[in-house]
């Protein structure tokens, strides 16, 4: 039986994406595009549904919570995409496996050492899902809180002013430090729709929450 308190390293989470059958849910502030560059390797050839909430603001993304190219990706591989004003809780559902984790900026820290997330018994698993995608289950949850399909001009407004005025990049230090680190990533191979792993694609991207 896994640990209900738990260390979701980045690892963690490839492995976790490379597990989905059927969906992958997000819910945090803003999602980093090396996450959406992970899930995309595996959508192409698995076609699970993608369900993401985030907050459409455009302070959340200056305090280094995500990319805006991230959204606009996910876009792309026909996700569905929720908006939630001030939203300040990380989930992370993968079939019948969810997490609750702390979200922490990239200014703040890039790499989590520590225990960051719960596990989540069956029932919260379900019940998270039904809240920010209640038209999923036929359900009227979520209903009292600020959860929205994405409004499109709103976005393309808060796009155009991080455009406009870039985001300060994180402490210079820490960037260095970082990719100076090299992750072991998992070369795909596609076999009748099965996945398998090996070790041999080393990436010096910043992977961070």
């Amino acid at each position: 039986m896994d640990s209900v308190i738990q260390h979701l390293s980045w690892r963690k989470i490839v492995d976790l994406f490379a597990s989905a059958k059927e969906r992958i849910v997000i819910i945090m502030p803003a999602i980093h595009d090396e996450w959406v560059e992970v899930i995309s390797q595996f959508h192409k050839t698995n076609k699970i549904d993608l369900w993401v909430c985030f907050d459409n603001q455009e302070g959340v993304f200056r305090s280094g919570y995500g990319d805006v190219d991230a959204i606009y990706r996910l876009e792309s591989m026909n996700a569905t995409i929720k908006q939630c004003k001030d939203l300040s809780l990380g989930f992370l559902g993968v079939d019948n496996t969810g997490y609750s984790f702390h979200v922490e900026s990239r200014i703040i820290s890039g790499n989590p050492q520590g225990p960051n997330a719960i596990l989540l018994n069956e029932g919260m698993n379900h019940e998270i899902p039904q809240t920010f995608f209640p038209e999923k289950f036929s359900t009227n949850k979520g209903d009292n809180l600020p959860i929205k399909d994405l409004q499109s001009e709103e976005w393309k407004e808060v796009t155009r002013k991080l455009e406009k005025n870039p985001p300060s990049e994180p402490d210079l230090q820490r960037q260095i430090s970082t990719y100076n680190t090299l992750f072991q990533f998992a070369e795909l191979h596609f076999e009748g729709g099965n996945l398998s792993a090996k070790n041999g694609y080393h990436s010096t991207k910043w992977f961070a929450f």
